[in-house]
Parts: C-alpha cells; structure tokens; sequence
C-alpha cells in the first residue's frame, strides 16, 4: 500500500460526512496487523481495470446491435479520480437545465403523493424540491442542457383534470401567477464525461524515447537522418495503425519496412531526377492493437552503388495509447473540415450524372471515390470522363461521372469556407458617393457698395485656396495690412479702409469647387462576420469582381466593405462589361464558422433510471458503471470512431455553463476496433471500471 499516495487523495476529498467515513475506515485498516478480515483493504490496494461496450440504438434507445466490447487502458492518476467520484466535490455539482422550446409548455401532471399531499406553492415560494417537479416532466418538450450553474424559469399551477394529481405549466419567463423553478440537481458527485474521437495518427518526436535506435544513430526531434547501411530504428507497442514520412532525393537509399520480424516492403528514396528533395508517405494498418506489433525501418543500402546513401525520415505516426495522456488522439472537434468516413451516394439517373456533396466548397485533390472495389481518378474537365474517372466542381461540391452509379463511396475535405448565393432582389438597394474638389481660376469685381463708407465685400465663389487671394483697388494692389479679413471658406473680404465712390475693385483668386458623385449599388449581408481578406465574389458569368478600399475606385465589376461592419459588402449593379449583375456568388472564411458544425460535445454520465445513485456503483461486482450516449446527428456527419476517453470534466469548446477551466484529467482510454458511427444512428456507451485486490480479484464491497 502507497500509504503517501493515499494520504494525498485523502487531502483532496471536500471536508464532510463521507470524507470522515472513508478516514475512519481506512485507520482501521491500517491498525488491523493482519491486514483485517473485514474486507474494507482491497478498496485502498485497488488497480482499476476498465472495459468498454458500444452499442447501436434507435431514436428509443432501443439496442439494434453490438459495435465493440473490450477493455481499456486506465491511465495514471486515475485513482484520484475514483476517489473524487466515490466521495463527491461539491465544487462540481451538475445541473441539469431545461428551456422550453415554446413560450410555455403543454401542461404536466404531478401526483399528490409526490408531493406529501401537500400544495404546491406557498405565496410565491415553491414548497417542493425541485427535482420532484422535474420528475414528472416530458424532457421532449424541453431544450436540455448541463451545466455547473443552475438556471431558473417559472411554474404556474393550473386546474387539474385528472384525480389525485396536480397541474402545472413551465414558462421561460415570469407571467402573473407562477413562481421560480431552479435546475434539476443532476448530480453532487464528480461528474464524469465520455469523449470520442477518430485518431487515426499521433506523430511522434523523432527523438521520442519510445523509439530505439541503432548505436551511432542520433535523430533531432524534427529528422532522422543515416548514410549507414543497416542503421535502424525500432518501435514496439500496441497499435491498429503505422505511418511513416520520409524524403525522396538524389542521394537517397533503400528502405527495409520489417513488422515482426517479416519484411513489409522495401522503398526506395532514391530519385536521381530530384535537385531538391520531396517526402512522401507510407501507411500500414490491420493490426492487433491487442498484442505488441514491433516496426522497424532499415537502412538497406542502395542498388545504384551509390556511396554514403541517405535514409531521411521525417516523422513517425502511430496510434497507441498510453498512461501519460491525458486527452485523446483526436477528439471530435466543434467544426470540421475533413469528411473521411465514405458515405454512399447515388448519382442522377439521367447525364449528367453527378453527385451534390452536402459541404462545399470542396478541396482540391481530397476528394477520394472507390465503387465496387474500384478506385477512380480525378480528371481536370468533363470532356476527358471515363468508366473509372470523375471531374469534380470544387466551389459547388459537385462531382461528374460519366454512367449512372449507385453507392459510390465518397471522403473528401472542404476548404472551410463559407459558400453564399444571393439574387439583387435580396439585397439592400443603396449608392456609394463621393466628393470630389477642383481647382478654378476666378477674376472679378467683388459684391459690395463703393461708397467711401462699406468696408465688406463679398467674393462669388467660395472655399478660397489660402493664399491665392489678390485684391486691386483702381488698379493698385492692396498689401495685407490694408485688408483686414479675409473668411476662405465664405468668400467674405473686409477691408481696412473703405474705398470712395467713383473706386474700382477687382478680385483674383482660386477657388475649389466640389462635387458629388453618387453610383448606384446593392449592400449584401453575409451570415456571418468576414475574416479579413478572404471573400471573393463572382457574377452569374463566373467572373471575378474586383475589390476596391476607396469610393473613388468603385464602379462595373467591383466591390467594397463597408467600414466598421464585417459583414456588410457594397457591390456595383454592372460588372466589368456593363451587364447587369442577376445573381452573385460569396466564398469567404469566418472565424464565427471556421468549418460544418458537428454538433459533438463530450457525453454528460447518464443519472441511472431505477436508483438515485451516480455513478452507477455496482458494489456486489466489485464495479463502478458509467453509460453514456451519443443520439444521432451528433457528431453531424458519418465518423469512424477509433478512440474514446473518460473524463471528469468536459472541454472548453463544450460551452458546459460555469465550467471553470479546471484542469480536466482522463480516467480511462480506449482504442477500439474501427466503429462507424452513421450520421442517422445513435450509440450508447457502457464504461464499466472494475476495482481490483493484489489478487487481480474483483474488490466486493457488500451491502453497504
């Protein structure tokens, strides 16, 4: 027994009756000299063994099918997190919140013994707790969430129709009559979460330790590098999958793939034709990640004869999990890019014969389609379609054949960018002006009486150039201090000393002269806020319109951003040859949408149905058991699930209200056999941990 260790866990339970409990116990453990009979030792020498079952369900969690059932690896530090999840943390009591869907809800019905006989409001404070309430009402007809935060909406009683039970409504908003109704209290214990994900690869550090290489062969963290024949290096652990990085060169070698001891396949590095290298890849699945695999990568020397040959590996990927992670290979992310577990699709019955993918605009060169075990090539047009080619429309996502298919095999990535298509009639009908100022020349004789008394004269034009003015009395010309104000943007000119009747007065200046042009055009609002540089905009021709920073540059076949509003676009009625613009196409990027909405977030433990216990302790097996289900649309797209975690908190992008960015720690990893989870279908996962003695026998802990 760690007797610090356990100490340590002790420190960290919330001070209270079960923590007191568990203390007393273990003291009488310790002081029992032959290890006691009572049995409460094998729950302080446990090691935690876990196993995993997945299931396919229906809409009503009916079970349709068993897709995995294996055990997992428990990761370090585990222990604690039994610990917390045995005892409790009142720092994380979950709630479950309930919104309804509608302005109020249809009305539920509570019987009177649930509620001791006893009315349900007092005044204006409910008399219940409010998990009782909750009991009895449809979650259907609620938008249901988890968070660390309660939230509060609002129940009226109404006139009961059925015997021997209450009515009531649930409103989102107080309305005369109701009162406030708090969260269901979900859980007081340490809540636990289930994450899945798809990773296929986790790249390791070229100088990893988990990597053995021959004596004299030293790698940096970012390359491996040997002109040695029979170097090596060497990796043994459980995995499904292998994938290597290396470089093609002029000076390159033979390279010897060995698994288990058998040899896999001999590549060559060398390409005399190359001034610069190029990597390219290898990939190796269909492995027992039950069982070590050992790989090995061989400098096998080189069949040209050339001396001091290069094996260059570039990155190493594997798939194994260990008991340092804390986090999965690839967990499902919020917004996704790449779509990589094929979905079937069949093409139109009559040519052209395409397929419209359902996330565009599609990048170029990902896209992969086998059918009937066939796998098809991409051609640059549809004039060059074959049997076996496709021509893909990236920026519509739509691919062309040249026959009718059905259940064409389809992985493909998009670019992240957001497609938009609007008619004129959608926008806002607006203008761009602008002001524009010219220089004039101007003589004159100025406005004003000459009458040996009026000293103010007054200019035609106005907005005077500073500077330009020159003023001549019967010829001569007046020197500054004989003007005493001169107003240039008025025009108005005083005078020192008032010019007598039967005096001339003559005026030369320039002046500015502005004017307004106004230009026609239509606001567009994108969806979302536009990240900067990224949209592009075509008309109904395909071509190009070309973006503008100033009105003065507007006009046919442009555009401009409205300042401050990043989502606000100013486009010209004309594009660049004069025709009227009938339909424009938006591509841009949005930080707000950086890819397709999954809909994934970590999988809150489901509170069991039959008992009020969380988790599910199953103390006669020695077991602790944690079910949770991912419905279908979520994740939103067909994904293959290749790895899953146990977790004793969620993720930040899960957006759990008043999660507090505590450090979130892994129960347990698994690697599963590759399970395809269809966008239309649900999965429900049982984690079972068992809690083992120094025997390897499961720890009973009776009836208590």
């Amino acid at each position: 027994m760690n007797k610090k260790l356990m100490q340590r866990m002790f420190d960290l339970l919330p001070e209270g009756r079960k923590k007191d409990s568990l203390m007393s116990k273990y003291k009488r453990v310790l002081e029992n000299k032959n290890r006691g009979e009572g049995g409460l030792q094998d729950s302080f020498e446990f090691k935690p063994k876990g196993h995993i079952k997945i299931e396919e369900i229906d809409s009503s969690g009916k079970v349709l099918g068993t897709l995995a059932d294996q055990s997992n690896l428990v990761v370090n530090g585990a222990e604690e997190i039994l610990l917390r999840s045995f005892s409790g943390d009142p720092n994380r009591i979950l709630y479950k919140n309930r919104l309804p869907k509608k302005d109020e809800t249809e009305i539920f019905f509570i019987e009177n013994s649930k509620l001791s006989n006893e009315n349900l409001f007092d005044g204006n404070q409910l008399l219940h707790s409010p998990n009782v309430i909750w009991s009895a009402v449809d979650d259907s007809k609620f938008d249901v969430s988890y968070g660390y935060y309660p939230i509060t909406v609002y129940i009226k009683e109404e006139n009961s129709t059925e015997y021997g039970k209450k009515a009531f409504r649930i409103y989102e908003e107080n309305v005369p009559g109701s009162v406030p109704l708090n969260s269901e209290v979900y859980s007081t214990y340490t809540n636990m979460f289930i994450g899945i994900g798809e990773g296929k690869h986790y790249k390791l550090n070229m100088n990893d330790p988990r990597l053995i290489y021959s004596e004299g062969f030293h790698p940096s963290e970012d390359i491996a590098q040997t002109n040695v024949e029979n170097h090596e290096v060497k990796y043994i652990g459980k995995i499904s999958r292998f994938a290597l990085d290396f470089e093609v060169s002029n000076k390159g070698s033979n390279i010897g793939i060995y698994v288990n001891g058998t040899l896999r396949e001999n590549v060559k590095s060398l390409d005399e034709s190359l001034t610069t290298p190029i990597v390219k890849s290898l990939e190796y699945d269909g492995f027992d990640n039950e069982v070590e695999t050992e790989i090995r990568i061989v400098h096998t020397g080189s069949d040209k004869g050339i001396e001091n040959s290069e094996m260059t590996l570039k990155a190493l990927y594997i798939d194994e999990l260990s008991k340092d992670m804390d986090g999965l290979i690839k967990e499902f992310k919020n917004f996704e890019v790449d779509f990589l577990t094929p979905a079937a699709y069949n093409t139109t019955p009559m040519g052209p014969y395409t397929i419209q993918l359902p996330n565009f605009p599609v990048k170029k060169g990902s896209v992969e389609i086998k059918y009937n075990e066939l796998t098809f090539s991409e051609v640059d047009s549809p004039e060059k379609l074959t049997d076996t080619t496709f021509y893909l429309d990236d920026l519509h996502g739509v691919i062309e054949f040249n026959r009718a298919l059905a259940g064409v095999n389809v992985t493909y990535s998009i670019t992240g960018e957001i497609y938009d298509t609007e008619l004129p009639e959608t926008m806002t009908a607006t203008n761009v002006s602008y002001v524009t100022a010219s220089e004039f020349n101007q003589n004159e004789t100025p406005v004003g009486v000459v009458n040996g008394i009026n000293k103010t004269f007054t200019l035609t034009k106005k907005n005077i150039k500073s500077g330009t003015l020159t003023i001549k009395k019967s010829g001569t010309l007046l020197t500054e201090s004989e003007i005493a104000s001169i107003n240039y943007a008025t025009g108005e000119v005083i005078l020192e000393v008032a010019p007598n009747s039967g005096e001339t007065l003559t005026a030369e200046y320039i002046y500015m002269h502005e004017e307004t042009t106004t230009i026609d055009a239509n606001k567009y609002i994108t969806p979302y806020e536009i990240r900067e540089d990224t949209l592009k905009l075509f008309d109904q021709n395909g071509n190009e319109l070309h973006k503008v920073d100033s009105k003065q540059d507007f006009g046919d076949g442009k555009y401009m951003l409205v300042e401050d509003n990043k989502k606000a676009v100013l486009i010209s009625l004309k594009n660049k040859d004069g025709q009227s613009i009938t339909r424009i196409e938006a591509i841009y990027k949005s930080d707000e949408k950086p890819g397709v909405s999954t809909n994934y977030s970590r999988a809150v433990i489901e509170k069991p149905k039959t008992v009020n216990e969380y988790p599910w302790f199953e103390l006669d097996k020695g077991a602790v058991r944690f079910v949770a289900e991912f419905p279908e649309l979520k994740p939103s797209h067909n994904v293959t699930i290749r790895e899953m975690g146990l977790f004793d908190g969620p993720r930040m992008d899960d957006e759990v209200v008043g999660f507090n960015n505590y450090p979130v720690k892994a129960f347990s990893l698994v690697r599963v056999g590759e399970t395809r989870k269809d966008v239309n279908t649900g999965i429900r996962i049982t984690w079972t941990i068992t809690l083992l003695n120094e025997d390897g026998q499961p720890f009973h802990g009776g009836n208590n």
